[in-house]
Formats: C-alpha cells, sequence, structure tokens
C-alpha cells in the first residue's frame, strides 16, 4: 500500500535554499506517520554547530545526510504518492 505525506511548502523552501546554496549535503529528518517512513523536516549541516537533541521531535526515527536535491526528490515524490 502506498501513501502519500503533504510537504509542498518544504518543497518549496528547499527549492528556494537550493537556489541560494546550492546541491550541498544536508540532514534530512524522517519520522514514522502512519506506519510510513517519510522526510518530514531538513536542516543545515553547520560544522560550528553539530545537531544536537534539541532539533528531534518525539517522532523522529533517524537522520542521515543526503543532497539537498534527492532530498527535493524523495519529498516530491512522497507528497503525490497516493
Amino acid at each position: 500500500m502506498k501513501a502519500s505525506y503533504e510537504c509542498s511548502e518544504l518543497i518549496e523552501e528547499l527549492k528556494q535554499d537550493i537556489v541560494e546554496f546550492g546541491d550541498i549535503d544536508m540532514y534530512a529528518f524522517f519520522e514514522k506517520v502512519n506506519g510510513h517512513t517519510f522526510i518530514t523536516n531538513y536542516d543545515f549541516i553547520q560544522e560550528e554547530k553539530p545537531l544536537n537533541s534539541d532539533e528531534f521531535t518525539e517522532n523522529t526515527k533517524f537522520v542521515i545526510i543526503m543532497k539537498a536535491s534527492e532530498i527535493l526528490k524523495k519529498l516530491e515524490e512522497q507528497n503525490s504518492i497516493l
């Protein structure tokens, strides 16, 4: 069974970040929603400010580093799959 996760606002925000900063490595935050795993957020990687637990929600399952374009592709897929 396929599912979707509405994230149009996040897609538009990421498109702007790609225009401004390029196809850089970013953190992709994954959560389990209704039994499916989705990217629900992303963040910039900052060496001077490492990722900390404050950035996780209680539903965050894992965070991986991905290229911004890969995150965008996944967000667009999960936004359209029904």
